[in-house]
């Protein structure tokens, strides 16, 4: 019973933060585009163009036309996912700040004790409020057709997306890492069996 108790959380942690950070690893991917849109926002301005092209349908976030304005958005649309969904991957991989001064002489029942309970009452709590905020802030822009007043890019409800969506993948990693501790504290897993709960002494 204990074996399949210790089974049961080890692999709902590793099935909660692999589906949690698996968006982290794809958003990285987006530094290409976004060096290629600063690259051509400074060609473009060396040039002394704006419409880079026009089309004669609407596409979503970009409208009618790829412009210098649009493109210099886009730069921060880009970083805004890496961001977003990069979290919740730096976290299954242990690499967010700690305190290691402290951290890396705590021993594995410790480390599980100290991620339980700053996940369950700080990061938990605080990605649920995030979400509910950043929710409405998206239905809104949503319901106004909120759009860029320099000429750039449309739809931005589109980004703002990934606030919510980025601080419901943080929750589902942290309740993977909830189930890891648990592991750990209950039937005493050592902190190299688990997945990176404490960072820096893994």
């Amino acid at each position: 019973m204990t074996n399949k108790v210790s089974s049961f959380l080890k692999t709902a942690g590793h099935v909660l933060t692999s589906v949690g950070a698996w968006p982290g690893r794809v958003a990285g991917w987006l530094f290409l585009p976004m060096l290629a849109a600063v690259l051509t926002v400074v060609l473009g301005s060396l040039l002394r163009m704006h419409e880079i092209i026009h089309w004669n349908v609407q596409l979503p976030m970009l409208g009618d036309s790829l412009t210098l304005t649009s493109l210099s958005e886009m730069q921060w649309h880009f970083l805004t996912v890496m961001v977003m969904l990069g979290i919740p991957y730096t976290l299954t991989k242990g690499r967010h700040v700690h305190v290691d001064v402290l951290s890396s002489a705590f021993p594995p029942r410790l480390t599980a004790t100290v991620t339980l309970v700053g996940d369950l009452i700080l990061l938990l709590p605080f990605a649920w409020v995030v979400a509910t905020y950043a929710f409405n802030f998206t239905a809104f822009a949503y319901k106004t057709g909120e759009l860029s007043n320099n000429g750039g890019l449309t739809d931005r409800w589109m980004i703002k997306a990934f606030l919510p969506m980025g601080m419901g993948f943080l929750m589902i990693v942290s309740l993977g890492r909830i189930c890891f501790a648990l592991d750990a504290l209950i039937f005493g897993t050592r902190q190299k069996e688990t997945y990176n709960l404490g960072g820096p002494h893994e």
